[in-house]
């Protein structure tokens, strides 16, 4: 009941301050972006609260399409566009999440080749997504990206004092480039056992997302034999009964978890869409009083990633 009441609350004040947000809006495509924006910014941390106090409930019920629809929701709501200051690899964590619900192909929509490696982002994202890049796109014929150079890389960074589980989930897709089993179980452990470490919210630590998503990658990676060697974690926040559904799974549950009231009715057609298409811009390439840096310098391009997201829909 305290979930029910809260999601009415949140609900209304999100539809209150969204339609404030539009109210001047010219034409819907403005709407909108107001409108997306408006979820990301001034109602993300009464969403994030939602998921906090449904996933322990989810959890003990082992209401696992529900949970799905749950987790789904919130990585298609953490991959609205959304200026982050980095280039495509500010997007790895949520990335993860995705692939642990939509699985590689999914990936490949969010990060398409044409983005070419990342350059502009925390030391964990940008390895972590050009590993991504690679596993996603290199084949034994045709190496779009400097593999050899992107594992050296990697490699010197898991030796690094940076956090545990930052490095362990490098070091993972490291093991999953080179076909290691072994060192994939390992690190997956380690992923879950260093994931409670995070900033992340108490109810937030129930549940090693991540981990899921690298398991989905290896999954749709290695040939089946393989993948049957990596032993699963052991590790309170990691559910493998969750994992042994999800991948028995031939139709996935549709629709969402928390669906919003009739005044923004176009926050479930936006966050049933398939995530926006990763796209980066140069926004002071052409700047004078930019420094010879910020000119060089790529970045997620908003409005593009808005424009492209927002091109079909209805109103």
């Amino acid at each position: 009941m305290e979930l029910e009441t809260a999601v009415a609350s949140y609900m209304k004040r999100f539809a209150e301050n969204a339609q404030r947000a539009g109210s001047g809006a010219p034409d819907k495509n403005t709407y909108y972006r107001s409108l997306i924006r408006w979820a990301r910014a001034g109602g993300g941390s009464g969403y994030r609260s939602l998921c906090e106090q449904a996933l322990p409930n989810l959890l003990k019920d082992k209401a696992w399409e529900d949970l799905y629809r749950l987790l789904v929701q919130t990585a298609h709501w953490n991959l609205l566009p959304v200026s982050d200051g980095y280039d495509h690899s500010g997007r790895f964590w949520h990335l993860l999440d995705l692939a642990a619900c939509e699985g590689t192909e999914a990936l490949r929509r969010a990060l398409p080749p044409e983005l070419g490696l990342a350059k502009n982002g925390c030391p964990m994202f940008l390895h972590g997504t050009n590993l991504l890049m690679c596993l996603l796109y290199n084949t034994p014929e045709e190496q779009r990206f400097p593999e050899t150079v992107v594992l050296e890389q990697a490699e010197k960074y898991i030796r690094t004092k940076h956090s545990a589980w930052e490095r362990a989930v490098v070091a993972f897709l490291l093991c999953l480039h080179r076909r290691d089993t072994a060192g994939m179980t390992e690190q997956l452990q380690a992923v879950c056992n260093t994931y409670g470490k995070q900033k992340i919210s108490k109810d937030q630590k129930l549940l090693c997302v991540n981990a899921y998503g690298l398991l989905m990658l290896a999954r749709s990676m290695l040939p089946k034999e393989a993948f049957r060697q990596i032993v699963l974690p052991q590790s309170k926040n990691f559910s493998r009964e969750y994992f042994a559904w999800r991948i028995a799974q031939t139709a996935l549950p549709e629709g969402l978890y928390f669906l919003y009231p009739a005044q923004v009715e176009m926050m479930n057609v936006i966050l049933t869409k398939p995530v926006a298409v990763g796209r980066i811009a140069q926004p002071y390439l052409d700047r004078e009083t930019a420094s010879a840096r910020e000119r060089k310098t790529w970045y997620a391009d908003e409005e593009r990633m808005l424009e492209e997201l927002i091109r079909d829909l209805p109103g």
